[in-house]
């Protein structure tokens, strides 16, 4: 059986009746409907795809995220959708012969479905935008790299702190705990 919200409201309230007369049943019910919080990682992402010239939606364009290993294309209807982004910043890259390539920077806001509009330019890329495109690209890969090793070595460091506090406090913890050597007494320093 899945409980929802819903169904442990109902239950809770109908067991109400049984707080004073049966409470080790009522405990009983009350520790089932205990639900853990849900934590969401990953929320979806759609990107609406049209053309800058006319307005018109875009089919074939094919869409990367530096947060996913997903390459999708665009339907009928011009739409992207990432079922899974995880949360935070992204860029996303969007391409399709016949038109620019357009680089997208997207905040992922948890448990919401994000929504990005994007207008490709018709045109021929030079190889020159092709080169920007992947310098831009390897750049922000680089950045969202070291983003991630500074906060792993963020919480390293606050680790090897705490540690570090732990060994400073505990001689004086057992200094303050020495008993007397003559005459039996605590001594507190």
């Amino acid at each position: 059986m899945k409980l929802t919200s819903s169904d442990v409201a109902t239950i809770k309230e109908l067991v109400k009746f049984y707080k004073k007369t049966q409470p080790v049943f009522y405990d009983g019910i009350m520790k089932a409907c205990k639900m853990g919080a849900i934590t969401v990682r990953h929320t979806p992402a759609v990107i609406n795809v049209t053309d800058a010239s006319d307005g018109s939606v875009v089919q074939g364009a094919e869409s990367t995220l530096t947060k996913s290993k997903e390459v999708l294309i665009s339907n009928i209807y011009g739409v992207i959708k990432y079922v899974k982004v995880s949360a935070g910043f992204t860029t996303g890259t969007i391409a399709k012969v016949g038109y620019i390539t357009q680089i997208l920077p997207m905040e992922i806001v948890r448990g919401v479905t994000n929504t990005f509009n994007v207008s490709l330019v018709p045109g021929i890329m030079t190889a020159e935008q092709k080169e920007a495109v992947k310098a831009t690209i390897a750049q922000v890969i680089a950045d969202e790299k070291a983003i991630i090793a500074a906060k792993k070595k963020a919480k390293k460091d606050a680790k090897a702190a705490t540690a570090a506090s732990v060994l400073l406090v505990a001689p004086v913890i057992e200094t303050v705990a020495e008993p007397a050597a003559e005459t039996g007494d605590t001594t507190t320093t």
